[in-house]
């Protein structure tokens, strides 16, 4: 499978407006969380040359007749009208199907992440049904039936014992049941893989090495930039160890890595957490993206607000509406500078890597870098300041500030 290099994900109810859609002008895949709802733009992006894939969960499922036609994404699942009208989620609603739950002891349905605050309507499933897990595999037939590229199945890493204060305990799956997922994680991408060999399946968050291998792409959310934390976060990690360790595990697993950065939290301008994200995915071969958070913070702020136990989002509540068609924005989402011509390597504690149309440099480090390097392409251009690069013989450099990064391309 050829290197992915943007993916979009698009989680709301209405189509994208005019200005939101240059945000998929280069995508290579687009995840819609409400994909029934919207065939017909779906099939717009397919015409366009985009894989476009649905969003999926082995982990819940819904008891239709309860849901609320909920707003946008703000409960973490679609709303009632796109359960009603998407095969995959008939397949897999329990209002004919209870078995399908799992239940406490007193034969109360589990709550998503053992929240009982979590959308109403929406419970845990037991993998070790049979009947559920055919449902499952049902469901995604009848999503590639309906011309869909394959699948993206979130809550992977729920399914793993993780540890999390907020209520995922280690132990809590057991074995069997780690089994189960994971067995049924692997025939429905065989089944993808199976209806054309183009397909995609991709999962959000796991270690699973099984997995990993036989899937095409995986999900990391709040890689690097999150919408928890504000740059005091990076002073108490080390950075480069976190880096080198993601650079290893990526390479003894097939799955390619999607970047997903929350944007805009961290204090500093938005136009350098963009580029500096960017340019860190690009150098460690991950795909980019941005959940939105270029255009608009206020649907994460609305999802942070409603969903707090799903993490440490305070910081994503400080923050209102504002104008996000800044004139930046386009020229950042129609970026591509083609294929690589270097590795990712290290230049005086900077990760640098090479491309046909310009280079990514990124600071690791919690002090102020310098960047020189040489340049033939005429005048140079550094797109997370929108600063031309005095080139001088052949010669150019940089200033990196702490943990940012920076895109230098020729100037146009």
């Amino acid at each position: 499978m050829e290197t992915m290099k943007r993916v979009q994900i698009w989680y709301r109810k209405n189509l994208p407006t005019e200005a939101e859609r240059l945000m998929f002008q280069n995508a290579d895949v687009v995840i819609l969380g409400y994909p029934f709802r919207h065939l017909g733009w779906a099939g717009e992006l397919k015409k366009a040359g985009h894989r476009v894939i649905p969003y999926i969960s082995f982990y819940k499922a819904p008891t239709v007749r309860e849901l609320d036609e909920s707003p946008d994404w703000d409960t973490g699942s679609p709303a009632r009208s796109e359960c009603l009208v998407n095969p995959f989620w008939q397949n897999v609603a329990a209002d004919r199907h209870p078995e399908f739950l799992a239940r406490d002891e007193a034969g109360r349905p589990r709550r998503p992440f053992n929240n009982d605050g979590y959308a109403a309507g929406w419970n845990r499933t037991l993998q070790t049904v049979d009947g559920y897990r055919n449902a499952c595999l049902d469901g995604v037939r009848a999503l590639l039936s309906a011309g869909f590229d394959g699948c993206f199945l979130d809550n992977v890493h729920i399914q793993e014992g993780a540890e999390h204060e907020k209520g995922w305990r280690k132990g809590e799956f057991p074995p069997e049941t780690e089994a189960a997922f994971t067995r049924l994680v692997l025939e429905a991408a065989d089944i993808v893989h199976a209806n054309r060999p183009t397909n995609l399946f991709v999962v959000n968050g796991t270690r699973n090495k099984a997995i990993l291998d036989r899937v095409d792409a995986y999900c990391m959310e709040s890689f690097f930039f999150s919408w928890g934390w504000d740059m005091t976060f990076f002073t108490r990690a080390d950075c480069r160890d976190n880096l080198a360790r993601f650079q290893r595990d990526a390479r003894e697993v097939n799955a390619q890595p999607i970047g997903i950065s929350y944007l805009g939290y961290t204090g500093r301008a938005l136009r350098e957490d963009a580029y500096s994200a960017l340019a860190l995915f690009w150098i460690l071969d991950m795909a980019f993206c941005d959940g939105n958070t270029v255009l608009d913070r206020t649907f994460l702020t609305r999802f942070a607000a409603r969903n707090r136990f799903q993490g440490a989002q305070e910081g994503a509540l400080c923050f209102e509406a504002e104008d996000r068609q800044a004139a930046w924005t386009s020229d950042f989402y129609r970026l591509d500078l083609k294929k690589p011509v270097t590795t990712t390597e290290m230049k005086d504690d900077i990760l640098v890597k090479h491309y046909e149309g310009g280079f990514c440099a990124f600071n690791p480090t919690p002090t102020l870098k310098k960047l020189s390097f040489s340049w033939t392409h005429g005048d140079a251009h550094e797109l997370a300041t929108g600063n031309r690069i005095l080139v001088y013989d052949g010669k150019g450099h940089i200033w990196l500030a702490p943990f940012s990064g920076r895109i230098v391309v020729a100037s146009v």
